[in-house]
Formats: C-alpha cells, sequence, structure tokens
C-alpha cells in the first residue's frame, strides 16, 4: 500500500493542511516577541538583565575583564557601552557597574560601588557522591552549586563503574563557576 497524490490505486490518503508547522496558518500569523514588548534593544532599551562575570581582583573604577569574559562579553553577548555588568570574585565581593570599553582585545568595566555579599544558611550542606558518567556528574554539579551546595566531594564506591579523569575537577570547577555567573 501507498500513497502518491492522485493514485487511483488506493492507499493511505494524504492528510489536508499544511505539510509542517512553519506552513500553518498559526505559525504565520502569530505575533513576533518584538511585537509583544513593543520596543527592541537599543541606545534608549538597555538589556533586561544584569550580566556577570568572574574575575580575580575587584577594585572601584576600570577594571579589565580576563580574555576568557572579555571573549564572552564581546562576542557572544555583545556587550554595549553603557550596558550594566556584576563583577565577582567568588569570595562574597560583588562589584557593580557598566560597561566603559568594547574593543577587539580588551573589554573594561566601570565598577561604581562593591558590597561584600554574605550567604546566611542555616545549615552547610555537603555532598558526597559516587561518581557516575561525565555528562551526568557535571549536570550534578551544575544543580548542586544553583541550590546553594558549600561542597561536593567525589567518592570510589565498590560498585562504582565510571573513574574521574585527570582533569574532571577542573571541568567540574569550571561548570560551578559558570552556573554562579548563571543564577548568582
Amino acid at each position: 500500500v501507498h500513497s502518491c497524490e492522485g493514485c487511483s490505486e488506493g492507499g493511505i490518503p494524504r492528510r489536508a493542511g499544511p505539510r509542517n508547522f512553519r506552513d500553518s496558518e498559526f505559525y504565520r500569523t502569530r505575533p513576533r516577541p518584538s511585537a509583544i514588548a513593543g520596543v527592541r534593544r537599543g541606545e534608549n532599551n538597555p538589556p533586561m538583565r544584569t550580566t556577570r562575570f568572574h574575575v580575580t581582583r575587584i577594585e572601584v573604577g576600570r577594571n579589565a575583564l580576563p580574555a576568557d569574559e572579555a571573549h564572552h562579553a564581546r562576542s557572544v553577548l555583545r556587550a554595549r557601552i553603557g550596558d550594566p555588568v556584576e563583577l565577582f570574585d567568588g569570595r562574597g565581593a560583588v562589584g557593580h557597574g557598566i560597561v566603559h570599553t568594547v574593543d577587539r582585545d580588551v573589554v573594561e568595566v566601570e565598577i561604581d560601588r562593591i558590597e561584600q555579599v554574605t550567604y546566611d544558611l542555616r545549615h552547610r550542606i555537603v555532598l558526597a557522591v559516587a561518581v557516575g558518567k561525565t555528562h551526568r556528574q557535571s549536570y550534578l554539579v551544575e544543580k548542586c552549586t544553583e541550590l546553594g551546595v558549600a561542597a561536593i566531594w567525589a567518592i570510589r564506591s565498590e560498585r562504582s563503574v565510571a573513574k574521574p579523569g585527570e582533569f574532571a575537577a577542573e571541568k567540574w570547577a569550571k561548570r560551578a563557576l559558570e552556573s554562579c555567573k548563571q543564577c548568582g
């Protein structure tokens, strides 16, 4: 049994209507996100959220972002002069400011105030977990960081199959830092 348009040999009739979602009436007439918001990002419309970058040291005044953070700000986020940003050092200091310079080699942020943030947790959570597969372990590190787990101890159990590689701790630290930048 086959189905050809216009074939008189029988078969499964084709369904009438659009061939895919993009051909549908709903897709063609849906409101666009810019039409819903009514504005586009421009000089008078700053981005909606403050972007966070990790630095080793924060000072009031101009701070140059490290090379990897500068690349992320310039090429991925397309930061512009005047965009609000936060810098954090991982030890509780958070600097608030704006992008001052965006060049090919450097992105500078003008910090106007620094505050020391303390996280008052009733309990310090330490998670000891048997090492899983790499992608699962990375996901675990990401979610635990977002939830505020103080430390993650990777342990080997009797039935552990996966063995952490030589660079596993570096990868997990990088994933934890990425989570801190995203969730605050």
